[in-house]
Protein backbone atom coordinates (compact mmCIF):
# COMPACT_ATOMS: atom_id res chain seq x y z
CA UNK A 1 0.00 0.00 0.00
CA UNK A 2 2.69 2.60 0.83
CA UNK A 3 4.40 1.79 -2.48
CA UNK A 4 1.29 2.63 -4.57
CA UNK A 5 0.69 5.84 -2.61
CA UNK A 6 4.30 6.87 -3.13
CA UNK A 7 4.03 6.14 -6.85
CA UNK A 8 0.86 8.25 -7.17
CA UNK A 9 2.44 11.08 -5.20
CA UNK A 10 5.49 11.08 -7.48
CA UNK A 11 3.20 11.20 -10.53
CA UNK A 12 1.26 14.17 -9.14
CA UNK A 13 4.46 16.05 -8.27
CA UNK A 14 5.92 15.41 -11.73
CA UNK A 15 2.70 16.57 -13.44
CA UNK A 16 2.63 19.74 -11.32
CA UNK A 17 6.28 20.48 -12.16
CA UNK A 18 5.54 20.04 -15.85
CA UNK A 19 2.54 22.37 -15.71
CA UNK A 20 4.44 25.04 -13.79
CA UNK A 21 7.37 24.87 -16.19
CA UNK A 22 5.21 25.24 -19.29
CA UNK A 23 4.33 28.97 -19.03
CA UNK A 24 7.96 29.98 -18.49
CA UNK A 25 9.42 27.55 -21.02
CA UNK A 26 9.91 30.24 -23.66
CA UNK A 27 10.31 33.93 -22.95
CA UNK A 28 7.36 35.93 -24.23
CA UNK A 29 9.35 39.16 -24.47
CA UNK A 30 12.85 40.31 -25.29
CA UNK A 31 14.71 43.36 -24.08
CA UNK A 32 16.31 46.10 -26.17
CA UNK A 33 18.98 48.33 -24.62
CA UNK A 34 19.87 51.65 -26.22
CA UNK A 35 22.46 54.17 -25.05
CA UNK A 36 22.37 57.93 -25.73
CA UNK A 37 24.95 60.69 -26.03
CA UNK A 38 24.28 64.27 -27.00
CA UNK A 39 25.16 67.94 -26.80
CA UNK A 40 26.42 69.31 -23.48
CA UNK A 41 27.48 65.90 -22.19
CA UNK A 42 23.95 64.50 -22.20
CA UNK A 43 23.82 60.74 -21.72
CA UNK A 44 21.01 58.31 -21.22
CA UNK A 45 19.65 54.83 -21.66
CA UNK A 46 16.49 53.25 -22.97
CA UNK A 47 15.44 49.78 -21.84
CA UNK A 48 12.51 48.43 -23.80
CA UNK A 49 10.75 45.12 -23.29
CA UNK A 50 9.09 44.06 -26.54
CA UNK A 51 6.74 41.19 -27.35
CA UNK A 52 8.38 38.36 -29.28
CA UNK A 53 5.90 38.94 -32.12
CA UNK A 54 7.95 41.99 -33.14
CA UNK A 55 11.22 40.10 -33.34
CA UNK A 56 11.21 38.97 -37.00
CA UNK A 57 10.08 40.32 -40.32
CA UNK A 58 10.10 43.85 -41.69
CA UNK A 59 7.50 46.22 -40.33
CA UNK A 60 6.84 49.31 -38.27
CA UNK A 61 5.30 48.85 -34.83
CA UNK A 62 3.68 51.85 -33.18
CA UNK A 63 2.34 55.19 -34.31
CA UNK A 64 2.18 58.85 -33.36
CA UNK A 65 -0.95 58.60 -31.25
CA UNK A 66 -0.69 55.57 -28.99
CA UNK A 67 1.86 53.15 -27.60
CA UNK A 68 1.26 49.68 -29.03
CA UNK A 69 0.76 46.57 -26.92
CA UNK A 70 3.99 45.16 -28.36
CA UNK A 71 5.90 47.58 -26.14
CA UNK A 72 5.47 45.77 -22.81
CA UNK A 73 7.59 48.17 -20.74
CA UNK A 74 9.94 51.09 -21.28
CA UNK A 75 12.29 53.15 -19.13
CA UNK A 76 14.04 56.02 -20.91
CA UNK A 77 16.40 58.14 -18.82
CA UNK A 78 18.49 61.22 -19.61
CA UNK A 79 21.36 62.62 -17.53
CA UNK A 80 23.29 65.93 -17.54
CA UNK A 81 20.48 67.95 -19.10
CA UNK A 82 20.89 71.72 -19.05
CA UNK A 83 17.92 72.57 -16.84
CA UNK A 84 17.01 71.79 -13.26
CA UNK A 85 16.70 68.95 -12.47
CA UNK A 86 19.59 67.77 -14.60
CA UNK A 87 18.17 64.30 -15.17
CA UNK A 88 14.74 62.94 -16.02
CA UNK A 89 13.02 59.64 -16.80
CA UNK A 90 10.11 58.57 -18.97
CA UNK A 91 8.22 55.30 -18.64
CA UNK A 92 5.84 53.48 -20.97
CA UNK A 93 2.81 55.06 -19.30
CA UNK A 94 4.24 58.54 -20.03
CA UNK A 95 4.77 57.91 -23.75
CA UNK A 96 2.19 59.30 -26.14
CA UNK A 97 3.77 57.71 -29.19
CA UNK A 98 6.37 55.15 -30.12
CA UNK A 99 7.77 53.81 -33.40
CA UNK A 100 9.88 50.69 -33.65
CA UNK A 101 11.12 49.76 -37.15
CA UNK A 102 12.63 46.35 -37.76
CA UNK A 103 14.18 44.52 -40.67
CA UNK A 104 14.57 40.75 -40.25
CA UNK A 105 14.82 41.10 -36.48
CA UNK A 106 17.27 44.02 -36.63
CA UNK A 107 16.22 47.36 -35.16
CA UNK A 108 16.54 50.10 -37.77
CA UNK A 109 14.76 52.94 -35.99
CA UNK A 110 13.40 53.72 -32.51
CA UNK A 111 11.56 56.99 -31.87
CA UNK A 112 9.61 58.22 -28.85
CA UNK A 113 7.10 60.95 -28.09
CA UNK A 114 6.07 62.08 -24.62
CA UNK A 115 4.36 65.20 -23.26
CA UNK A 116 5.89 67.11 -20.35
CA UNK A 117 6.58 64.85 -17.39
CA UNK A 118 6.72 65.86 -13.72
CA UNK A 119 10.18 67.39 -14.31
CA UNK A 120 8.87 69.59 -17.14
CA UNK A 121 10.74 67.77 -19.93
CA UNK A 122 9.15 66.69 -23.20
CA UNK A 123 10.50 64.07 -25.57
CA UNK A 124 10.08 63.67 -29.32
CA UNK A 125 11.58 61.37 -31.91
CA UNK A 126 13.14 63.12 -34.91
CA UNK A 127 15.07 60.75 -37.16
CA UNK A 128 16.51 57.27 -36.92
CA UNK A 129 18.16 56.76 -33.55
CA UNK A 130 17.68 60.39 -32.56
CA UNK A 131 15.54 61.84 -29.79
CA UNK A 132 14.98 65.49 -28.86
CA UNK A 133 14.52 66.42 -25.20
CA UNK A 134 13.00 69.85 -24.57
CA UNK A 135 12.06 71.99 -21.61
CA UNK A 136 10.56 75.29 -22.66
CA UNK A 137 12.98 76.85 -25.16
CA UNK A 138 15.76 74.47 -24.10
CA UNK A 139 16.41 71.60 -26.52
CA UNK A 140 18.99 68.81 -26.74
CA UNK A 141 19.23 66.36 -29.60
CA UNK A 142 20.38 63.05 -28.22
CA UNK A 143 21.77 60.52 -30.68
CA UNK A 144 22.27 56.82 -30.23
CA UNK A 145 25.78 56.04 -29.02
CA UNK A 146 25.78 52.37 -29.96
CA UNK A 147 23.71 50.45 -32.44
CA UNK A 148 20.95 48.27 -31.13
CA UNK A 149 22.39 44.95 -29.96
CA UNK A 150 21.26 41.76 -31.67
CA UNK A 151 18.05 40.32 -30.31
CA UNK A 152 18.88 37.46 -27.92
CA UNK A 153 17.31 34.08 -28.58
CA UNK A 154 14.65 32.90 -26.17
CA UNK A 155 16.10 30.42 -23.67
CA UNK A 156 13.87 27.70 -22.19
CA UNK A 157 13.65 28.12 -18.42
CA UNK A 158 11.80 26.72 -15.43
CA UNK A 159 10.26 28.76 -12.62
CA UNK A 160 11.56 28.39 -9.07
CA UNK A 161 8.50 26.35 -8.06
CA UNK A 162 8.89 24.09 -11.07
CA UNK A 163 12.52 23.45 -10.07
CA UNK A 164 11.45 22.61 -6.51
CA UNK A 165 8.71 20.26 -7.70
CA UNK A 166 11.05 18.68 -10.22
CA UNK A 167 13.59 18.03 -7.45
CA UNK A 168 10.80 16.49 -5.35
CA UNK A 169 9.81 14.30 -8.29
CA UNK A 170 13.41 13.13 -8.66
CA UNK A 171 13.58 12.40 -4.93
CA UNK A 172 10.28 10.53 -5.17
CA UNK A 173 11.61 8.49 -8.07
CA UNK A 174 14.70 7.61 -6.07
CA UNK A 175 12.52 6.58 -3.12
CA UNK A 176 10.47 4.37 -5.46
CA UNK A 177 13.59 2.65 -6.73
CA UNK A 178 14.84 2.04 -3.18
CA UNK A 179 11.43 0.69 -2.12
CA UNK A 180 11.28 -1.59 -5.18
CA UNK A 181 14.76 -3.02 -4.54
CA UNK A 182 13.97 -3.62 -0.89
CA UNK A 183 10.78 -5.48 -1.77
CA UNK A 184 12.67 -7.58 -4.35
CA UNK A 185 15.30 -8.55 -1.78
CA UNK A 186 12.71 -9.45 0.85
Amino acid sequence: MPFSILRRLAGVVFAAATLLAAPAAFAQTYTIHRSFTGAGGVTGTATLEMANSTQTGTTTVGNFGTVPAELVSATISFNNLGGAPTSTTFTRSQLSGFVFDRSSGTITDINFWAPANADGYEMSGVVAFDTAVTKGAYRVDVTNAVGAPPVPAAVPTMTEWAMILFALALAGGAALMIQRRRSELA
